[in-house]
Parts: structure tokens; C-alpha cells; sequence
């Protein structure tokens, strides 16, 4: 600091205030410690280029100063964030005013790490699930102010990682069930081999559309608000392929049916129902014979099969059981013009009058006429019986055709007094 004359000033032992202009203009005042020599200036006043040189001038009453050339610094580049992105070790945040010209740095609590993009995303890692950090970023530059901002957030919660119990094989794939389910998470999920994934709402695995005896590898994912993504692959073979019964004809009979499994394999466990009241049994070649059907009723059986890793299999047959419709019953028509007695014949289809028979030639008195299925073909047959005057002869015809298929005397031939006659199955063997 000189006087008015030029002389240095050395040994003041006050502080000088002296006025300060910058470029021509009064921008403030400055306090000078004397025998320190230094002076410090704070005005916000001073304004210009940054980078150009700011010409200050110091003056007091019987004091001056020579001129000071002084580049202002900048204002500071202090940093303004996006909204953060939770991650599973930290974060992720934008700087939203990022200014390459500027290098940032940055610093995190809890342990974290800090990293600097070249397109300003701070990336923050190293962090415990569910935990948050403070990251302080910093701007520097030649001949500006240095800047800094803090941005906080929280890492995500750890990752709900699904677990399994023992799978169970099925036809077209598996189950299984995740044993450690939490509703409060969303679950996906694929599989391989052309599987399809359902997961109901108690956590129960079932994948389908797998080939039998396949290997299908299903991926169970799980998300949430503010959780790690997690996931888990679970792996089984789908069950080998049924046994689907095929069956050959079938056979009626009196209260039933039978019918031959002619894909019939030992090595599988057979079982079966039926409709109709109807009981079934297997046998160990394969007959499967149903029983308990009402005469002329249809009854569908269902076969099943089962064997340990296969499918299980089924099957229906249908068929009606034997039935015998009464034609007629009574006492037939009048003698014919030959002097025997006939019996009218009918169509078992329609019931129609198809024509008569004699069934006692030359017997020209009452006949008594009940029908029945005697050899389980499906069409009854007509059991005839001469009435009062004649002897006690019966006969057994066809009923489409006439034809006496069998005849006997049912007591003495010398009784005259007449026979009733009518069919039963009297010991349940289905024979009338």
C-alpha cells in the first residue's frame, strides 16, 4: 500500500478502509490489514465475463493503490437430479442439468460407491438390500465456483426367491406346489418342451402341453414394488402315455353285456363302472362282463386303466342287455279253414301282423300263446299251450317265421283239461 506520494506504507498499525471500483464503476469497499498486506473483497456486484480479466482499483483519502487484474470466478454448477431408480445394491439417478464441461465426483453413506456416466446417470451400488444412502455429487472447473448437491434413496428389498416341494408327474406335465408362497408378490412364469405355466392363488404349480415321458423345466418369476426380481427353475418328467381300452364287439345277454378289451395289457390295473345299475367285472384276459342290467335296458361301462408312471386311462362301451317283448298273449284266433287252431305272428321291430302258425295240427280247439327269448338272440320266440278239450301239448316257435322249434307233452298225454302257459327266468341264470 503506497501513500499519496508513492512511499510504501509499512508500519501502519490500523487497518485502512479504501473504496473499490472496478472497471470505472464504485463496486464496494475492502479493509486492508497494513502490515499484513492483505486485503479481501467480497462484493456480488462485480459482473462481467467469466474467464476475462476485471480490472479492481483500491482508493482512500491521501492513500492509492495500484490497479489489480482479477478473472471473477463462475457461479457454481451445483447438480439437479431426476427421480431415482431403486436397484438391487443401490440406485440409479439422473443429473438433469449434467454440463460436460464440468467433472463430477461423488460420494455415498452407507457404504456405497458412486459412478459418473459421461451422459450425467449417477449410479450408486454396493448397498444392503433395503437400505438408503445419501450421495453428495460434486462439480469442479478452472475458474469457477465448485458445486455439490445430495440425492438419497434406497436400495430394493431382496428378492423373493421361490421355493419348491417334491413335483407330481401328470399326463401332459407336472405340479408342484412353492412352499415359501407370499400373495403380496405377482408370479410368472415358463417352461420348456412346449409347457404352459399356471400358478394358482395359493401358490400351486401346474404346467401342461408336455409330451409324455418329457423332461419340461419350468422358470416360477416373482416381482413387487421395491423388491429385487426374483425367480427359480423346478424340473420333472411328464407321466408316459395311457392305456386308452379298446374294445371288440360286444355281446348281450340277459342282463348285461360282455365285451373283449382287445388291447388288454396285464401288466395294468383294470377297474370299471356302469350305467343302468350295472356291475362290471375284469377278467384276467380281459372279458369284461357287466351284470344287473334291466332286459332290454342300454348301459354304457367306463374301463379304466392305471399303472405307476403312466397316465391313467379310460374308455366307454355301450350295448343293450337281452330283452324278450311279449308279441301276443292270450288266447289266439279262431280255427283255420284246415281245422287247426292258429297263432298270430309279428314283426318284433314294429309289432305289425306279419301272418299265422299252427301249432298243434289238426288241433282245432283254444290255444294259450306267452313269449320269451329262449336262445338269447334278441328276438322272442312264442311258447304255445292247447287249452280245454285238447291234450297237454306245448310247443316253442319261431315268431318271425312260424317254425316249431321244440314240443312236448308237460303231463300225461290223456289230461284234457287244458294248460296256461308263461316264461321266467326261475333260477337267475338269464335263461327263460
Amino acid at each position: 500500500i503506497k501513500d499519496a506520494f508513492g512511499n510504501t506504507v509499512t508500519n501502519s498499525t490500523a487497518a485502512v478502509t479504501m473504496a473499490v471500483s472496478g472497471n470505472g464503476t464504485t463496486v464496494g469497499t475492502t479493509t486492508v490489514n497494513a502490515v499484513a498486506g492483505v486485503a479481501t473483497f467480497t462484493n456480488a456486484g462485480i459482473s462481467g465475463t467469466t474467464g476475462t480479466p476485471y480490472t479492481l482499483t483500491f482508493a482512500s483519502n491521501g492513500l492509492t493503490s495500484a490497479t489489480q487484474s482479477i478473472t471473477p470466478l463462475g457461479a457454481p454448477n451445483t447438480p439437479a437430479f431426476g427421480a431415482p431408480t431403486p436397484t438391487a445394491d443401490g440406485f440409479t439417478v439422473q443429473i438433469s442439468n449434467y454440463d460436460p464441461n464440468f467433472t463430477y465426483g461423488g460420494t455415498a453413506t452407507a457404504g456405497g460407491n458412486v459412478a459418473i456416466s459421461n451422459t450425467g446417470l449417477v449410479t450408486v451400488t454396493g448397498l444392503p438390500a433395503g437400505t438408503p444412502s445419501t450421495a453428495t455429487i460434486t462439480t469442479t472447473r478452472t475458474n469457477f465456483v465448485s458445486g455439490s448437491a445430495p440425492v438419497t434413496a434406497s436400495s430394493l428389498n431382496a428378492a423373493n426367491t421361490p421355493t419348491f416341494g417334491t413335483p407330481t408327474p401328470t399326463g401332459s406335465g407336472f405340479t408342484v406346489q412353492i412352499t415359501n408362497y407370499d400373495p403380496n408378490f405377482t408370479y410368472g412364469g415358463t417352461a420348456t418342451a412346449n409347457g404352459t405355466v399356471a400358478i394358482s392363488n395359493t401358490g400351486l404349480v401346474t404346467v401342461t402341453g408336455v409330451a409324455p415321458n418329457t423332461s419340461s423345466t419350468a422358470t416360477v418369476t416373482t416381482t413387487r414394488t421395491n423388491y429385487v426380481s426374483g425367480s427359480a427353475p423346478v424340473t420333472a418328467t411328464s407321466l408316459n402315455a395311457a392305456n386308452i381300452p379298446a374294445f371288440g364287439a360286444t355281446t348281450p345277454t340277459a342282463d348285461g353285456f360282455t365285451v373283449q378289451i382287445t388291447n388288454y395289457n396285464g401288466a395294468f390295473t383294470y377297474g370299471g363302472t356302469a350305467t343302468a345299475n350295472g356291475t362290471v367285472t375284469i377278467s384276467n384276459t380281459g372279458l369284461v362282463t357287466v351284470t344287473g342290467v334291466t332286459a332290454g335296458a342300454s348301459s354304457t361301462a367306463t374301463i379304466t386303466t392305471s399303472q405307476v408312471g403312466f397316465a391313467n386311462g379310460s374308455a366307454p362301451v355301450t350295448a343293450n342287455a337281452l330283452g324278450s317283448k311279449p308279441l301276443i298273449t292270450g288266447t289266439p284266433s279262431l280255427p283255420s279253414s284246415s281245422g287247426a287252431s292258429t297263432v298270430n305272428l309279428y314283426d318284433p321291430a314294429t309289432g305289425q301282423p306279419t301272418g299265422t302258425a299252427v301249432p298243434f295240427p289238426g288241433y282245432d280247439g283254444p290255444v294259450k300263446v306267452a313269449s320269451g327269448d329262449f336262445n338269447n338272440d334278441g328276438v322272442a320266440e312264442l311258447v304255445a299251450g292247447a287249452g280245454f278239450g285238447g291234450g297237454p301239448a306245448i310247443a316253442i316257435l319261431n315268431s318271425q317265421t312260424g317254425e316249431i322249434l321244440e314240443s312236448f307233452f308237460a303231463f300225461n298225454p290223456a289230461f284234457t283239461g287244458g294248460v296256461f302257459v308263461a316264461v321266467q327266468d326261475t333260477n337267475g341264470d338269464g335263461i327263460l
